[in-house]
């Protein structure tokens, strides 16, 4: 749960080296789903898109406009006009939440720990003639197009918003699979399940599991992973997957 400060009703996150805050918390109305962060990386791959990698600071394109119905089927939701308003009405909400939200962290680059000051996500947002648009802060524009060169499957987008553990465990292997160092040892296709699980919050550590249900490792921990595995399967994330062992 996050801490809320009193005074301006802002709700902060913490989550190792990162800060979360979400100003004006006590308004909105959801919290950060699965479809806050499906909008948010859609966004961020428009960005990518439309931008070279590691471009001058000067000639970055920081808006971006997404239509309602490339959004929609990118979703694999059927394009209806009932969809497409129950979309609208989402997208909006999630905006909301996205333009409320400023990010502080420390990051390991090049041997050397950098300290990334609070910054928001986006200066501005709407819904215009059915286009998404938003505009990114210039050092978030910065950041994210000068970041580490990742895969993201446009398949995860297709993972029911239900299926929370099915999209972050999805996402944290394509982020795994996508990190150079790990392609260079060929480990890109091999995470040890405690990493893993380190993305998934609604599946506890073995440790938590330890201290506070004893012996019941396989219905807290293994069903809902194995599960959430199976999902990506089905949605053509993964073509399959099996444990092993350690450096295999």
């Amino acid at each position: 749960l996050p801490d809320i400060d009193p005074l301006t009703g802002a709700a902060m996150y913490r989550k190792g080296d990162l800060d979360l805050t979400i100003e004006h918390a006590e308004d909105v109305r959801a919290d950060i789903s699965v479809q806050t962060h499906k909008l948010f990386d859609v966004l961020v791959l428009a960005l990518g898109a439309q931008n070279t990698y590691r471009c001058p600071t000067s000639k970055l394109k920081t808006q971006v406009a997404i239509s309602l119905d490339e959004y929609l089927a990118l979703c694999a939701k059927p394009r209806t006009k009932a969809s497409k308003d129950e979309l609208r009405k989402a997208v909006s909400k999630d905006l909301d939440i996205l333009y409320r939200i400023s990010i502080e962290w420390y990051e390991l680059r090049g041997g050397k720990t950098q300290h990334f000051l609070k910054m928001r996500l986006f200066d501005r947002i709407g819904i215009i003639n059915g286009y998404i648009v938003v505009n990114f802060t210039s050092q978030m524009a910065e950041y994210l197009t000068h970041a580490y060169v990742t895969q993201y499957p446009l398949a995860l987008l297709t993972v029911d918003g239900r299926q929370r553990a099915a999209y972050y465990a999805g996402k944290k292997l394509a982020y795994h699979y996508g990190l150079r160092q790990n392609q260079k040892k060929g480990s890109q296709n091999c995470i040890s399940v405690s990493k893993l699980l380190e993305a998934i919050p609604e599946i506890p550590s073995i440790d938590v599991i330890n201290k506070t249900d004893t012996g019941h490792w396989a219905r807290r921990i293994r069903i809902p992973l194995e599960r959430a595995l199976n999902a990506l399967i089905q949605k053509g994330v993964l073509t399959c997957w099996k444990y092993c062992l350690s450096g295999k």
